[in-house]
C-alpha cells in the first residue's frame, strides 16, 4: 500500500505504454483503521493525456461508504494509454493495488 500527504486533488496513474481498450478497473483500498474512508468520491479517468484529469471520465464521484476491500469500475471499452484515479478535494490518498483489464 501507499499513501500521500494531504494534497489538493491527489492522483495516481499507470502508463500502459500503448493505447488499449479498458473494460474495467479494480481498486484495492487500504483497510487499516479508518483510512478506507479517504477514497470516498474518487474519479477514474482513461485516455492518452499524461495529465490524469484531462482524460475522459470512466467513473465520477464513486462512493466508498462501507469498509470494502475492493471496487470494480466498468469503463466500457474506453481507449487510453493512461488510467488514473483522482480524489477531487484536499485529502490523503491511500491505495493498495490497482488492476486494469
Amino acid at each position: 500500500c501507499f499513501h500521500t500527504n494531504s494534497d489538493s486533488n491527489p492522483w495516481w496513474r499507470v502508463d500502459l505504454v500503448l493505447s488499449r481498450r479498458i473494460d474495467r478497473v479494480v481498486i484495492f483500498n487500504r483497510m487499516d483503521g479508518w483510512t478506507w474512508q479517504r477514497l470516498d468520491g474518487f474519479n477514474v479517468y482513461v485516455g492518452d493525456n499524461e495529465r490524469v484529469q484531462d482524460n475522459p471520465l470512466c467513473a465520477a464521484n464513486q462512493p466508498v461508504q462501507t469498509k470494502e476491500s475492493n471496487y470494480t469500475i466498468s469503463c466500457y471499452g474506453l481507449l487510453g494509454q493512461y488510467v488514473g484515479i483522482l480524489i477531487p478535494r484536499r485529502e490523503y490518498f491511500h491505495l493498495c493495488e490497482v488492476e486494469v483489464y
